[in-house]
């Protein structure tokens, strides 16, 4: 694949450019606590891809799914033999409220890998697009490679924050709270990051266009990744992209994901459906995913044909 543009830079000269500063004090503790120097030999490298629909949809079946309960934890990282990327479940604008009071998926990553908002910065003064969509909607996904995971956060429950941090919730924490959940990490790992935005808003059922779109984007965003790992094993992390605040449907988001990394020749897929119910989801969806390989050619149009067939619908944001 060729990108739009790439750029590679130092991440010293990055955070020196543009020193950051943080609109809510709870991620400016959050910062605090993970900053220090970066290394001098660090680079990120950032892609950006034009929208490209799979040719061919390889018989998903044969694709390694495993399940993996609960949050990002990021600890593959660093394995050997393979190349290993998480999802950033972008803005239409690239981590545009890194620095406000919101924590919902795509501000935790800035906030645990603070670089990435000065990528945001320097891609904005050299006049490059932070798009996630083209002018025409159409999607546009990022790679971004080797950003330094400083802290993790829990934002899970806990008897000091019974309702977590996620979301909306991190704003109303105190500062404590805030500075018990998050835990510095030595080494910082390196991380590799897939950005890509997914349609928002929609109701009632599913159209062809639609699905097509979903399709296209997690392709796109996928074979960059596998375009990136240089010929080593992809394995890609995800969950159900899009269908939080932007309402989609969990079963669908995650039926069109599979689908989309058969296609881009990703070897493995880890997905992370957090909890029981995303549990039922995702086994609903691999079913469905079964039954259909088990009748279709690889053709994707009869994929959208037949995605469409399921008569699945939007679902409503959950206002995070």
């Amino acid at each position: 694949m060729t990108p739009l543009f790439e750029r590679t830079w130092s991440t010293a000269d990055l955070l020196g450019r543009h020193p950051l500063q943080w609109d809510h004090p709870n991620k400016s503790t959050v910062f605090d606590i993970g900053a220090r120097d970066p290394d001098p030999t660090d680079v990120i490298r950032v892609c950006r891809y034009r929208p490209t629909a799979p040719r061919a949809i390889e018989d998903p079946r044969t694709l390694r799914v495993v399940a993996q309960p609960g949050a990002f934890t990021y600890d593959d990282v660093d394995e050997p033999h393979v190349s290993v990327f998480y999802p950033n479940f972008a803005d239409p604008d690239l981590f545009g409220y890194w620095d406000g009071p919101l924590l919902a998926q795509d501000e935790l990553q800035v906030a645990e890998h603070p670089a990435l908002a000065a990528v945001r910065q320097q891609l904005l003064a050299e006049g490059l697009s932070t798009a996630t969509l083209d002018t025409d909607g159409r999607p546009t996904p990022f790679t971004v490679q080797g950003a330094r995971r400083r802290v993790a956060i829990d934002v899970a429950p806990a008897p000091d924050r019974p309702w977590g941090l996620y979301g909306n919730r991190f704003a109303r924490a105190d500062v404590d709270t805030v500075r018990a959940a998050t835990t510095r990490l030595e080494p910082a790992p390196r991380v590799n990051l897939v950005a890509l935005t997914a349609p928002v808003g929609g109701h009632g059922r599913y159209t062809t266009l639609q699905i097509h779109w979903i399709l296209t984007a997690a392709h796109t965003a996928f074979a960059a990744a596998v375009c990136c790992s240089d010929g080593s094993p992809t394995r890609l992390h995800t969950g159900f992209w899009g269908c939080g605040a932007f309402g989609g449907n969990r079963v669908l988001m995650a039926l069109l994901q599979l689908v989309a990394a058969a296609a881009a020749g990703v070897s493995e897929v880890v997905f992370h459906p957090f909890d029981a119910d995303g549990e039922h989801d995702l086994r609903t969806a691999r079913r469905h995913l079964d039954q259909l390989a088990a009748t279709l050619s690889d053709e994707p149009s009869r994929w959208v044909t037949a995605v469409d067939g399921l008569g699945l619908t939007w679902g409503v944001s959950d206002g995070n």
